[in-house]
């Protein structure tokens, strides 16, 4: 808070103590134009007749500057404080506009601030609408896959596209890994689900066929060691004994009979 101004009452003793070197204003004045007349007096530029007619002039001059000066010093004082306060008033001014400019730009940041707040709160929740919705599509996905695994239609309609297809690709490994179980036990026997036809009954059979050739190879060997042997001893002593060695006419036949029954003979 500003201080009162208190305006003092003009004394005489403001404008002269009475005394030649006196502290009043008048006194001031004259003892300053006191030393410049007593200058200009002994320079002989004031003569004797004139010097009376300066003092008069200037002690009357210096009289009534000095009473203007003391009736107007409180009021240019107090002016001087008035434009002060009146500047202070205008800065206070400025400062407050300044300062209400400020706090209506931040109002209108904040209000920005609050509106893309609002638009975010606002797709966060579309957001989770939306991640909601698509939780129950993926539950009703996953409920729609898992029924389709066994059912050939679901909710109504024929169970198609991806799932289909996927569900058509594990029958059609299933079936793929059935035939491969069979063909693989095929290879080591000759009666899978009935008898065994085909590229892999073929093979079998041919496998069979070498196998039987072999032995009827060994058969047909040993009837012609036997029966040369018969025909090298037919034709040198028909008398020899054979009783032990399998080499007589009973035995020999009984080879060839093997031998013709190998072959379909």
């Amino acid at each position: 808070m500003a201080e009162d101004i208190v305006v003092e009452k003009i004394e005489v003793s403001d404008l002269t103590s009475g005394a030649i070197n006196g502290s009043g204003i008048f006194d001031v004045l004259m003892q300053a134009a006191a030393l410049r007349l007593d200058k200009e007096y002994n320079l002989d530029r004031i003569k004797g007749s004139d010097y009376s007619k300066v003092y008069l002039g200037t002690m009357e001059s210096a009289m009534t500057q000095s009473i203007g000066f003391l009736l107007g010093k409180d009021k240019a004082y107090i002016e001087s404080l008035l434009i002060d306060a009146q500047r202070a008033q205008t800065e206070a001014t400025i400062l407050k506009i300044l300062a209400e400019t400020k706090l209506i730009d931040q109002k209108r940041s904040n209000s920005i601030i609050e509106g893309e707040i609002l638009g975010i709160q606002k797709d966060i929740a579309l957001l989770t609408v939306t991640k909601t919705n698509q939780e129950i599509l993926n539950l009703k996905a996953q409920e729609y896959a898992e029924l389709a695994k066994t059912l050939d239609v679901v909710y109504g309609k024929p169970v198609l596209g991806l799932v289909k297809a996927q569900k058509d690709k594990v029958l059609a490994d299933k079936i793929f890994t059935e035939q491969k179980t069979k063909t693989e036990k095929a290879q080591i026997s000759d009666n899978v689900d009935g008898v065994v036809a085909g590229t892999v009954g073929r093979k079998n059979t041919l496998y069979k066929a070498q196998s039987d050739g072999f032995i009827r190879d060994a058969e047909q060997k040993l009837t012609k060691i036997m029966t040369d042997t018969w025909s090298v001893r037919a034709s040198t002593n028909e008398d020899t004994d054979t009783r032990y060695t399998n080499l007589d006419n009973a035995s020999i036949g009984a080879v060839v009979n093997k031998a013709k029954a190998g072959i379909g003979a």
